[in-house]
C-alpha cells in the first residue's frame, strides 16, 4: 500500500512539473490568401440579395450596407434592406421586417459601428439601436459575405453576398 501511495505521489508531482500551456504562442495563422487588408477594400457601398427568416417567414429582401474604415480598423455606417415586390398577383403571403419602435415596415435602415480584422479580412458590426449583430467575410471572388443575427421580440436571421459598388 505504502509503494502504491509513493507511485501515486511521484506521478503527481511529475505532471505538475509540466509547464503551463502558453498564452502566446509562436504559432501564428496565415491571413486569408496571405493577404493583409486595408479599409480602402471595405469603404463604400455593397449591395445584394439577401435570404431572410423572422416572424413573417421565410423571404429575399435587397440589402445594402454601406461603410467607412479609418485606418485603425474602425467601422462607421448604415446597413439597410428592403423588401422584394412580389413575385406573381397570387403571392399574398405578406412580408415584412420590424424596425427599432417594433412596427412592421417594407424597408429600414439601421446605424452600424465595428471593427475590421486586416489580417483575416473579417468585419465585426453591430446595430448602435436594436441588437443586431453583423460578421462579415471578404470572399476571394471580392464580395462580401455578410450574416446578421438579432434574437429577441423582433428576431431576424440574414445571409447576403454583397458586391462592392464601384464609384465612376
Amino acid at each position: 500500500m505504502k509503494n502504491l501511495l509513493l507511485i501515486l505521489l511521484v506521478g503527481i508531482l511529475i505532471g505538475c512539473d509540466t509547464p503551463p500551456a502558453s498564452t502566446t504562442s509562436q504559432i501564428t495563422t496565415p491571413p486569408v490568401e496571405d493577404r493583409i487588408f486595408s479599409a480602402k477594400d471595405f469603404n463604400g457601398s455593397w449591395h445584394g440579395i439577401a435570404k431572410v427568416i423572422n416572424k413573417a417567414g421565410r423571404f429575399d429582401c435587397n440589402q445594402h450596407l454601406t461603410i467607412e474604415v479609418d485606418n485603425d480598423g474602425g467601422v462607421t455606417g448604415k446597413i439597410g434592406w428592403s423588401i422584394l415586390p412580389k413575385k406573381s398577383e397570387t403571392d399574398d403571403n405578406q412580408k415584412f421586417g420590424n424596425n427599432s419602435s417594433g412596427e412592421k415596415v417594407d424597408k429600414h435602415t439601421e446605424d452600424i459601428i465595428g471593427l475590421l480584422n486586416t489580417e483575416d479580412g473579417t468585419l465585426t458590426m453591430v446595430e448602435q439601436f436594436e441588437s443586431g449583430t453583423l460578421k462579415g467575410k471578404m470572399r476571394s471572388d471580392g464580395t462580401l459575405e455578410l450574416l446578421r443575427t438579432q434574437p429577441g421580440e423582433f428576431h431576424v436571421v440574414t445571409h447576403a453576398i454583397l458586391k462592392h459598388e464601384q464609384k465612376d
